[in-house]
């Protein structure tokens, strides 16, 4: 294994890790889900962020908490979970997760071109001498401005947890890539075997040719 390479342990050890951290992922879930159950794919991408990546891991826990009503959910700044209705993965829902990664994908939703130009024009009338200290403030402002909005409005966006729901339960798939549907539509088939209405739901909403 890579790991035992760069750090020279045995490699029994890195087996008893990954079970141990596994563990401690069913233990996290075991608090978020009041009615909802999970793939054991997003299990094992939720073990690799556990263990490599811990802010992208809280992130879609918290999420998952919010999507369950979990008694330790927090408020969202991400938009509402929702149907997607784009083939091939229409059917299932998807949730925004968000973390500092995604702040300059966000600020770009934000700031379209029209509202920079006003912004600077309103901050810097024609005439006015342009301070040394002008193009520094003005990326400070876009920044924390653009990512306060999206917060407030709810419209922070990331990437995806793509879940289905059946009779108000919801099923957790996996983490999705998005702009990448064909990608994300390989996963959920991977998760066919164990979750079969998956196959009725995703064939069922593609019309007929």
């Amino acid at each position: 294994m890579i790991w035992s390479n760069l750090l020279g342990l045995p490699e029994h050890f890195y087996g008893q890790f990954w079970v141990l951290a596994i563990g401690n992922v069913e233990k996290v879930l075991s608090k978020k889900l009041v009615n909802g159950t999970y793939s054991k794919l997003l299990l094992r991408q939720l073990t690799i962020l556990y263990i490599g990546d811990t802010e992208h891991f809280e992130s879609v826990m918290q999420e998952i908490a919010i999507l369950e009503n979990a008694p330790d959910a927090t408020v969202t700044r991400t938009k509402p979970a929702s149907l997607l209705q784009r083939p091939p993965l229409t059917g299932l829902w998807h949730k925004h997760y968000f973390y500092d990664r995604f702040i300059p994908g966000n600020l770009v939703a934000h700031w379209q071109k029209w509202r920079v130009e006003n912004y600077v024009s309103e901050s810097f009338r024609i005439g006015d001498t342009w301070p040394p200290e002008a193009s520094r403030k003005i990326a400070e402002d876009l920044m924390q401005q653009g990512y306060i909005a999206r917060g407030e409005q709810n419209k922070l966006t990331g990437e995806w947890i793509v879940f289905a729901r059946v009779k108000d339960k919801n099923f957790y798939i996996t983490l999705g890539v998005y702009g990448n549907d064909e990608v994300t539509l390989h996963l959920v088939r991977d998760c066919f075997d164990e979750f079969p209405a998956l196959r009725s739901i995703l064939y069922s909403a593609r019309p007929c040719t």
